[in-house]
This record gives C-alpha cells, sequence and structure tokens, in this order.
C-alpha cells in the first residue's frame, strides 16, 4: 500500500516532467499502466532514483543480515489427532466433562463407493467416483459405465485439444446437451457430472480398503495415511542402531481411542509403544518419533558438541550468533515419510524456485504433441530447484547432494538424515530445546 501511494504521489508530481496525458475516463495509475512496457519501465526507474531511506541506526543492515542467517523457524506440527472437551453447553458439570479423541484427516476417501461386481470376471471390485472436471484420459478405461466408457466419453473427447476444455464449463454443458435416450431419441438423458470408476487398474488386486466395522462386509476405510515416523533404537555389540517404522493414521486412532477409554491421555506414547513391542526387530527403545512440520537437526559427526549438551548448556550455547548461525544451516524441516525413509526440507528454504523456460510457441505446440492428454511435467516447463514437497530429500543437502546427483559413482555419500538427526522443539518465542 506505501508503495502504490508513493507511485501514485510522484506521478501526479511529476505528471509534465514524464509527460503522461490523463484521459477524462481514468486516473494518473491507469494512465501510466497504459503506457508502453517501455516507457513505464524509464519512469518507474526515475522515481526508484528519487527514493531515500533513513537508516534508524548504522550497522541496521550488519544487525538484519546477523538475525535472518540464524534465525529458526518455528512452524506447527500438522498433528492429526487431537484431544478435546466434549461439552454440549455451559451448564454442563465440569465432572460430566468427557474428553474426546478429533482426527483432522481423513479416514476414508470421501469418493469411495464400496465394492461392485466386474461383469467381465465376476470379481468384487473397490470403485470410486471422480468428478468429470477432474477425469484424466488414463481414468477412461476405469469408467464402470459400459456406454459412457466406450461412446460418450470418448466421442466428445475427440472434439476438444484437452480433457479439461471437454469436460469444464462450455465443454462439459455440450456434452450433457448431446446425450439422448435411445428409446426416446428426442429425449436427453440426466446430466453427469461425476462417474463411478474401479478404484485400481489391476481386476484381481487385492483391496486397499478395510472394514469399518468386524461384521459388514463393505470396504470403506483407507488404511494408507501415515501418523507418525517412529525413530527406534536397539543396542548392538558394534554400538547402537537406529530402527525405523511408520504409524498409520488408521491404526493410530484405534490405540488413541483405546487409550484415552482407560483414562490415559498420553495416547502418543501408546502409540510408539504398541509400535515398538509388535516390531519384528525388537527395539529397546523408542527415541523420538516425527511429524510433517516438525524441526530436526543433523550433527556434523559422532563429536558435534550439540549432540552432547544439556538442554540449558544448549540454550546457552545458542545465545552466540556465530554458534547459533552454524547450528541453523543444519536445521532441517520433515516434508513427508513413507516406507521406511523421512523426507527433508531444509529449514532456510520457503518456496519453490521456479523460473519458467523462455520457450517458443513451436516448442510448446510439441510438448503438447508430444505429452497429450497428460499434463505436461514442470521440469518441461520451468527450472525448478532443490525444495518442494515432491523434491524433499532423505539427504543432507549441500555440495555432496549435489555432486551425488550429477555423478553416481561419487565416493563421497551424502548423510541420511534419519540416521543420526536429533528432534528439536521451538516455543512461540523462539527458544530451542533438545
Amino acid at each position: 500500500n506505501n508503495l502504490n501511494k508513493f507511485l501514485q504521489d510522484e506521478l501526479t508530481k511529476r505528471k509534465d516532467e514524464f509527460k503522461i496525458v490523463v484521459q477524462d475516463d481514468e486516473n494518473i495509475i491507469e494512465a501510466f499502466f497504459n503506457l508502453e512496457a517501455g516507457r513505464r519501465e524509464e519512469i518507474q526507474k526515475q522515481i526508484e532514483s528519487s527514493r531515500h531511506f533513513e537508516k534508524p541506526f548504522e550497522d541496521l543492515i550488519k544487525q538484519a543480515k546477523e538475525l535472518l542467517e540464524t534465525m529458526v523457524v518455528s512452524i506447527k506440527s500438522k498433528d492429526k489427532l487431537k484431544i478435546s472437551i466434549d461439552k454440549f453447553d455451559e451448564n454442563t458439570p465440569k465432572k460430566e466433562l468427557k474428553n474426546q479423541l478429533k482426527l483432522r484427516a481423513a479416514l476414508h476417501q470421501e469418493t469411495n463407493y464400496g465394492k461392485t461386481k466386474d461383469p467381465k470376471t465376476g470379481f468384487l471390485r473397490d470403485t470410486k467416483t471422480i468428478d468429470l472436471s477432474k477425469l484424466a484420459a488414463k481414468d477412461i478405461p476405469q469408467i464402470v459405465d459400459k456406454v459412457l466408457r466406450e461412446a460418450e466419453i470418448p466421442h466428445h473427447r475427440k472434439k476438444y485439444d484437452s480433457m479439461k476444455e471437454a469436460f469444464t464449463g462450455e465443454g462439459l454443458k455440450v456434452f450433457n446437451e448431446n446425450r439422448f435416450q435411445r428409446k426416446n431419441p428426442t429425449d436427453l438423458k440426466p446430466p453427469v457430472y461425476k462417474v463411478k470408476v474401479w478404484y485400481s487398474a489391476k481386476e484381481d488386486e487385492d483391496s486397499s480398503l478395510q472394514r469399518l466395522y468386524g461384521n459388514n462386509n463393505k470396504l470403506s476405510v483407507v488404511t494408507g495415511d501415515n501418523y507418525l515416523f517412529l525413530v527406534m533404537g536397539k543396542e548392538e555389540k558394534s554400538g547402537a542402531e537406529r530402527i525405523f517404522d511408520i504409524a498409520s493414521l488408521y491404526d493410530s486412532a484405534d490405540i488413541a481411542k483405546r487409550a484415552l477409554h482407560e483414562k490415559d491421555e498420553d495416547f502418543k506414547q501408546r502409540i510408539c509403544e504398541d509400535f515398538r513391542i509388535k516390531h519384528k526387530e525388537k527395539p529397546s527403545k523408542v527415541l523420538f518419533s516425527l511429524q510433517q512440520n516438525d524441526l530436526v537437526y543433523l550433527p556434523e559427526n559422532n563429536d558435534d558438541p550439540f549432540l552432547k549438551f544439556s538442554n540449558e548448556e544448549f540454550q546457552n550455547c545458542l545465545r552466540n550468533l556465530e554458534n547459533k548461525m552454524k547450528f541453523s544451516k543444519r536445521v532441517y524441516r520433515v516434508a513427508k515419510f513413507t516406507g521406511k525413509d523421512c523426507y527433508f526440507i531444509p529449514l532456510n528454504y520457503a518456496n519453490s524456485i521456479s523460473v519458467p523456460k523462455d520457450l517458443t510457441d513451436e516448442q510448446k505446440n510439441s510438448l503438447k504433441k508430444q505429452y497429450a492428454d497428460k499434463k505436461i511435467p514442470k521440469k518441461e516447463l520451468n527450472f525448478v530447484e532443490y525444495g518442494s514437497y515432491r523434491d524433499s530429500s532423505p539427504y543432507e543437502s549441500g555440495e555432496v547432494f549435489v555432486k551425488s546427483q550429477i555423478n553416481k559413482k561419487v565416493k563421497q555419500k551424502p548423510l541420511k538424515i534419519q540416521n543420526t538427526c536429533i528432534k528439536i522443539q521451538i516455543d512461540w518465542i523462539g527458544n530451542i530445546s533438545k
């Protein structure tokens, strides 16, 4: 707002100097943006050169640089299981209040439709619904309705350049206005906005869903969502060994519900212990658990002094700017975890750096033909650098990581973060603790 006001004031004051002609139906800003790009840029440079910022004290830039380099940003963890007080009204006596488990994630996909018999094979297969506007070309062979799958949707699709154009807005309207009944050719069929498709392309694949109730034959719960990444320890003759596991949301919610029923509010500890006891490698303890957005520190080596500090020594050490700068460069944020691996993003990363490539119309048309109905990958359109959710890595960033990506034969391998990292916590005013 300040910059906009500054620009407006300068343009008004120096209108004659810049030779800006304001028409009757426009203001000074509109007149400015109606100028040619080169002329606008020339005026902006002249305005920028007249701006001056009074420094409140001499070493402002030095101090700002130091504080930015040592900053450790606290991001709230995404906890999918929470305890809340079930309070129906203000008059409910305190002794009657009960703790309730609240889920902040879906235990099932809202599109799940249960099982349907496949007429070709006789198998009962999982199905789901997809909005026509989100239908991909690869989904068409999986549509349950034969007429839609083999005739109506492919026929309509051929009239358009893309699936999105064919089944959104005007394209979707035209599709439904041309679906006539066979017995009454003048009557339209009911409009279609969603289609039922097979959950998986494999006809005899075991279901990835789980029964909601023991006596219910319909499968309705997706169990693949993750809740905790568990880092456990096992004592060996050669030293301590780390063992990893993932606690699924479905199983964690079940354990947490039982814990609350038994008046145990520390359900996260119960979840960790349950998975530790059942693990085939029999770890002796849970070192810590991680969730999305949790922060970890990656030690440089076994002699890293931060490993040996007590919490009080740890916090005292970080009061020194040089120590904190060194520390903050080795802090990572949890992006995701899958299988036995946890993926991280450097803490000082904010958004993926994506610079568009300067492609000609001929190159763009070539890409459209190459990928047809598929979405053109970002790497074809942009220069995308390290850091997005998809591009997070189990390994430390830096020179060694880059070399290992370029040359697979390089001997020095980057450190796998989960093998040696320690979990850190930050309170709301920025105090860091182990």
